[in-house]
């Protein structure tokens, strides 16, 4: 027969041991990672000023991964490419093209405003688990 001393003591072993497990699982879900996708071409204004925006303001984050992904050079990423055009149903397809998770962005005319587009989109993956339609 158990005394109550070590029933008390097996139970706070148990609580114990169920706590390190939530906050373990806890902290997994609250760490998320972001692989972003750039598709760009050599010679393109907007790719250069799309680029130029990822490397000062995205790039910063731990947390999210940019892929920069020429299309005109590499048989691979136009083929990624294309095979995106076909899913998001874009119908006059052009580069830059951004996608982040399940969104995309077409372009690139400033900061403020595509700029603000991507950093909302990547904060929404962030809070929320996005898949990854690029890489999977």
């Amino acid at each position: 027969m158990h005394t109550l001393k070590q029933q008390i003591a097996r139970l706070g072993l148990a609580f114990g041991l169920f706590w390190v497990i939530v906050s373990s699982v806890a902290a997994e879900t609250t760490q998320r990672s972001l692989d972003i996708y750039l598709f760009w071409a050599k010679g393109c204004p907007h790719c250069a000023e799309a680029i130029g925006f990822m490397r000062r303001e995205v790039e910063k984050s731990p947390d999210v991964r940019v892929h920069y992904l020429e299309v005109t050079r590499n048989m691979g990423n136009r083929k990624a490419f294309s095979s995106l055009i076909g899913h998001f149903a874009i119908q006059r397809p052009g580069v830059p093209l951004t996608v982040i998770g399940e969104r995309y962005v077409e372009g690139y005319d400033d900061d403020r405003t595509t700029g603000a587009d991507i950093k909302t989109a990547i904060a929404s993956c962030l809070a929320s688990s996005c898949p990854d339609l690029v890489w999977p």
